[in-house]
């Protein structure tokens, strides 16, 4: 293909497919920007696809990626966003925000956690929890590391994550390499800091390794629904830092990923968005606070203050109240149980309160049964209500409406109402609280297999990793179908280095999804689909082998 130009119908095509895959929005004056992006595409597409295509003509190559469900389609559609995404950052990136940083936002964090560390009926190590999202080529997360290096002095006694996500897969190789050239170091705080955090290679700069180690890189699309969520870590963050990514996205897409942001922070959490993305519309929900040339959000429970002028620029839209309303108008046809044994989802058929032909004692017996069937309904609908407020993110509130009916419950009912607050709690990230209703669940029923999940997240989340590979083997034992347990024991496996026991574990999740559908849902994946899985795991063991193969 010499030349190469993108007509309107497949303008068209092509960039609502990307929409929907992505959230990248490619308006009518970005058009250019498609069509050179497809154009590298087409030219430099795999030879293994190119014969699964047969034709190369733009109409073959749409279809493909949008009608298979394939791994070679869905590989090849990340190619294509990735070449769509070219990530452009640099060290210390907007003096103004790195300055609120240093010198207000971290230190107030540390100062927070290392009190609430210290004043706990059992003291342990103070945490943090920082995300980059979008990071493209790792300068970002890599400056917040360096930063915290330099804040705290006993560093090594602390428990931190910074989780930096990106949809690029090649931008999150070069990454983890963290070698730069002298582009990357253009602020002034990185000129100054580049001879104490870096080494000299081949003309670029080697990052210390005790500095890139502090940096977890994980894929992560952020228009699809599996976050905020334990599985992947995107709970309980004290610092998110998204800057110049929905520049790309609609507004409607913005909305849902504030949104999201909002329930993945802790109370007193911190949003840092591009300058070019500041809006009292969006962020709403946030308060705005100000800093020497620059603005950032703050989780505060108490929303930006509205004008009364400006409530039509801000109608409510379904979904994206951040708010929680009633739910009694919903139905409960949304509600999916994760335990069919403890909580049936059949309708109970209303029992009679007399029925003809009966003698007194009979309709005595019909009466007490009815009875049970209406308390067995109300404590079911309570459980239901529970599972359906956690599934819409208000956490706070499922944990309410269960503690305050808990001693009401009949003991049948007290197992699954044990295992949605262990579940509850550990979404919000309190892990003593989660740990303890996980442990009363166990202790009432020793098949509480969704306690055993919980008790496994908050071992791994307490660093304990031998603890939570014991507790994630208790859950294969009883459920040895559900890939998601096998997933987490995989990367637990992976991080101890131990690449058979790995191998072993992806498999099993191979064996597991190649019978799904590919469209079906994970059980709580949030969102995630079989297809999806599948290939990420695929994608992980061909990683094990070429790691194998390598002297």
């Amino acid at each position: 293909m010499d030349t190469f130009k993108l007509g309107y119908g497949d303008y068209l095509r092509f960039r609502d497919l990307v929409l929907a895959r992505s959230g990248l929005h490619f308006p009518e004056k970005k058009w250019t920007d498609l069509e050179i992006g497809l154009s590298k595409a087409l030219r430099s597409i795999p030879e293994t696809v190119a014969r699964g295509i047969g034709s190369l003509d733009l109409a073959t190559y749409y279809h493909f990626l949008k009608e298979a469900a394939t791994p070679p389609a869905q590989a090849e559609m990340e190619r294509l966003i990735n070449l769509l995404t070219i990530g452009e950052t640099h060290f210390f990136r907007d003096s103004a925000q790195f300055d609120a940083l240093a010198t207000h936002v971290l230190p107030e964090l540390i100062a927070r956690k290392r009190a609430a560390a210290l004043g706990s009926t059992a003291p342990g190590m103070p945490q943090l929890r920082l995300w980059s999202a979008g990071c493209a080529s790792g300068e970002e997360a890599y400056s917040l590391a360096i930063l915290l290096h330099q804040l705290i002095p006993d560093i090594s006694n602390w428990r931190i994550l910074i989780l930096a996500t990106d949809i690029n897969q090649d931008s999150l190789a070069r990454a983890q390499q963290a070698l730069y050239s002298d582009w990357s170091f253009r602020e002034s705080r990185a000129k100054t800091t580049r001879s104490l955090y870096f080494t000299p290679q081949d003309k670029r700069y080697r990052l210390r390794d005790d500095i890139r180690q502090m940096v977890t890189f994980a894929p992560l699309n952020l228009i699809e629904d599996n976050f905020p969520a334990a599985h992947n870590n995107t709970l309980s963050m004290d610092l998110i830092l998204c800057r110049n990514v929905t520049i790309y996205f609609t507004e409607e897409t913005t909305r849902r990923l504030i949104n999201k942001f909002y329930q993945a922070l802790v109370e007193g959490g911190w949003l840092v968005v591009g300058h070019a993305e500041l809006s009292l519309v969006i962020y709403r929900a946030f308060q705005a606070r100000s800093f020497p040339d620059t603005v950032l959000y703050q989780k505060t429970g108490q929303p930006t203050p509205w004008p009364n002028d400006w409530v039509w620029l801000d109608p409510p839209k379904k979904g994206e109240t951040f708010q929680p309303q009633p739910l009694s108008g919903l139905s409960e046809s949304v509600f999916q149980p994760t335990r069919k044994d403890n909580l049936q989802t059949k309708p109970l058929s209303p029992l009679p309160s007399t029925q003809p032909g009966l003698n007194s004692q009979e309709a005595n017996r019909v009466q007490h049964s009815n009875g049970q069937a209406s308390r067995v309904k109300a404590e079911l609908e309570i459980c239901q209500r529970a599972q359906l407020l956690l599934s819409k993110g208000y956490g706070e509130q499922a944990i309410a409406t269960l503690e305050s009916k808990f001693e009401t419950l009949s003991v049948a009912s007290h197992v699954p109402a044990c295992c949605l607050l262990a579940r509850a709690y550990a979404d919000q990230g309190k892990w003593d609280q989660a740990q303890q209703w996980a442990e009363r669940a166990i202790a009432l029923d020793a098949l509480a297999v969704e306690a055993y999940y919980t008790l496994a997240l908050t071992y791994e989340h307490q660093g304990n990793i031998e603890q939570a590979i014991t507790y994630l083997k208790k859950v294969i034992y009883l459920d040895q179908e559900g890939p998601l347990p096998y997933f987490n024991l995989g990367m637990l496996h992976k991080k101890r280095g131990d690449l058979v026991s790995t191998r072993r574990a992806f498999s099993n999740i191979v064996r597991i999804l190649e019978r799904w559908p590919p469209d079906k849902i994970i059980p709580d994946s949030g969102g995630t689909s079989a297809a999806r899985l599948l290939n990420i795991t695929r994608r992980t063991l061909q990683e094990l082998e070429t790691q194998a193969v390598e002297p």
